[in-house]
């Protein structure tokens, strides 16, 4: 570039010397010589001066094309350069996230080793773990397909017979509990009836005692104890005529609630039919298996 710079100063220089020279020549007194000579000459000069103009013009053309091409070439040089640095950049953009790819790789290929390692403390517990999950997830499985087939169940594996025999005595269940109410009542009733004759009879038999005492001092003139004993004695018969009433009474109902035994059994017996009736309507006699464990997996030995 300096060289090229140089050769353009150059040739500036020669034409301006050429000219001075030109100018010089024509305006010293020259002796006198041969006009066709000095016009020869003359235009020789002349020819000479343009000739090298042009070849100085066409040499600071050419320098001034070369110093555009050299521009040019410096223009792309540098966005050449400018390319590079920015390649370099990315370059290193990526030499760095590749650096730190492969320190998070490294570290969790440190992690993965650690957990190997803890892998290995804890395999057999692990193992455990695992089987027990497993029974434990099986045995959720089968509850809830149980809870599934519950409509299934209560649908079509149906024991008539067996719900009959279930259904009859608990229909006549309150009949039952009647009975043995009756029959703890009757029980109580004729044991205070009982009772009640009991002092009954010892009442009469006081009041005998002091009606023989009565009559006794009455024979004796004794009539104001003899009052007393009688008034004794009739208070005597009369309680025991009470007591006899009361377990009269008593018995008489026991009587009546013995009588209406026989219909509670009747009642409980009918309500026991109709009920295994209405379970069993078709009379299907009993399963060959049990439904809730036909399909029941064998019982672990």
């Amino acid at each position: 570039m300096k060289s090229r710079w140089s050769l353009v100063m150059l040739l500036l220089l020669l034409l301006g010397w050429a000219a001075t020279s030109a100018s010089g020549v024509s305006s010293r007194s020259l002796p006198l010589v041969n006009p066709r000579s000095n016009g020869l000459e003359t235009a020789s000069s002349s020819a000479k001066v343009a000739q090298l103009r042009d070849r100085s013009l066409a040499a600071l053309s050419k320098a001034l094309t070369s110093q555009a091409v050299a521009k040019s070439s410096a223009l792309a040089s540098e966005q050449v350069q400018i390319e590079a640095m920015t390649t370099a950049s990315q370059l290193k953009d990526l030499s760095n996230q590749a650096t730190m790819q492969a320190d998070s790789a490294a570290d969790a290929s440190r992690e993965v080793g650690k957990v190997v390692e803890a892998m290995e403390t804890t395999k057999q517990d692990t193992i455990k773990l695992a089987r027990q999950l497993a029974v434990d997830r099986v045995r959720e499985m089968f509850k809830d397909q149980y809870q599934a087939l519950a409509g299934w169940r209560e649908t079509v594996l149906q024991d008539p017979h067996t719900k009959a025999a279930r259904d009859g005595p608990r229909a006549a269940e309150p009949y039952s509990r009647a009975l043995d109410v009756f029959y703890s009542r009757i029980q109580d009733y004729q044991a205070q009836a009982g009772s009640l004759a009991r002092k009954s009879i010892q009442a009469a038999a006081e009041a005998d005692k002091v009606f023989d005492a009565a009559q006794a001092k009455v024979k004796v003139g004794d009539t104001i104890g003899a009052n007393q004993d009688l008034e004794l004695a009739r208070s005597k018969r009369a309680e025991a005529a009470s007591y006899a009433d009361d377990a009269r009474a008593l018995q008489a109902s026991a009587g009546e609630m013995n009588g209406q035994v026989g219909l509670y059994y009747s009642a409980g017996q009918a309500a026991a039919e109709r009920a295994a009736f209405m379970a069993n309507p078709n009379g299907m006699p009993a399963l060959p298996a049990d439904p809730n464990l036909a399909y029941a997996p064998p019982a672990a030995r």
